[in-house]
């Protein structure tokens, strides 16, 4: 299929409907009404102004995330009973079709119509293969934990040399079409996101300074703390899907270390090649304590929750 200039479409007004897509966008909705479905307008704007293909995989909905989302003219909106963001990615892929490059959109991230289209446009020409945004965190009206631990995964050195290279955790990634055919279908895994970026090579992939997105956080400690023990679970598990299926793509780049290893020692590793608390002084500590502090209750909350077969309940 050909793909119209973004340029051009950027110059449009109104494409011509009948034009071919210019590249697709999935968004995988859950519940989205009560959080407002924030990309609602984005998606309106990416149809009418860059003449996306939207596929909206509303799965396990029962409130009005599907209504909200056909008042989007020229929208394919897909209803399914099982609640399962794996399975919404691969419907939503095969309701796509061969029109790329394709964005993979959580429907809470707030973007502007520049940075979605800044995202499409890295990926445009198969070089690299597959993108995402730089990330901001709104954090501004969440407790101090929860605003210290967002402050240290923007300052702390490792943290920073490693979100550098991998795409997991922005809420959005982008895939041309020769990186799409990288893999089948996405497995049923908690990290959908962290699979896609274990397909491809440190030189496949960059972060686009020039695409922002921003991400939603959790207010409250122990809301925090439920989030990290999700993703405690998820880690472990691609972890060892990846030990059994694909070994060689348990480490794909130079800043990640080696997941097998202990918490410890990743950060002996990492404070082999670069500085563990960032500047500031005391401030800086206590970022560093913080993460440390939270990251170490997630592991534990996940072991438990594995052993108990149930989530653990922060208090």
């Amino acid at each position: 299929m050909t793909t119209l200039s973004f340029q051009h479409i950027m110059s449009a007004s109104s494409p011509d409907p009948s034009a071919p897509w210019s590249a697709s966008i999935v968004v995988p909705a859950h519940n989205e009404a009560s959080r407002g479905f924030v990309t609602l307008d984005l998606l309106g704007r990416a149809i009418g102004e860059l003449n996306c293909l939207v596929i909206i995989v509303c799965n396990g909905c029962n409130d009005s995330t599907s209504a909200m989302a056909r008042s989007l003219p020229r929208v394919v909106v897909l209803d399914v009973e099982t609640a399962s963001k794996s399975n919404a990615l691969n419907l939503g892929d095969d309701a796509a079709g061969d029109v790329f490059p394709r964005i993979y959109l959580d429907a809470d991230v707030e973007m502007t119509l520049e940075s979605l289209h800044e995202l499409l446009t890295a990926v445009g020409d198969d070089a690299p293969v597959a993108a995402g945004p730089e990330v901001t965190y709104a954090a501004a009206k969440s407790g101090r934990i929860v605003r210290n631990y967002f402050e240290a995964v923007q300052r702390l050195p490792f943290l920073v040399a490693i979100g550098g290279q991998h795409l997991e955790g922005r809420g959005a990634y982008a895939v041309s079409r020769t990186g799409r055919s990288r893999f089948d279908k996405f497995p049923e895994l908690l990290a959908d996101d962290a699979f896609f970026d274990r397909m491809f090579d440190k030189g496949e992939k960059r972060v686009v300074r020039t695409s922002m997105a921003r991400l939603s956080v959790p207010s409250r400690t122990r809301d925090l703390l439920r989030s990290q023990v999700r993703m405690a679970r998820g880690s472990r598990e691609l972890h060892a899907w990846l030990i059994s299926t694909h070994p060689e793509r348990l480490v794909v780049s130079g800043a990640q270390s080696d997941p097998r290893s202990s918490v410890w020692g990743r950060l002996r590793a990492h404070a082999r090649t670069g500085i563990v608390i960032p500047g500031g002084g005391p401030h800086g500590v206590e970022l560093s304590l913080t993460y440390l502090m939270v990251e170490a209750a997630a592991r534990v909350g996940a072991s438990l929750s594995l052993h108990l077969g149930r989530t653990v309940s922060w208090r």
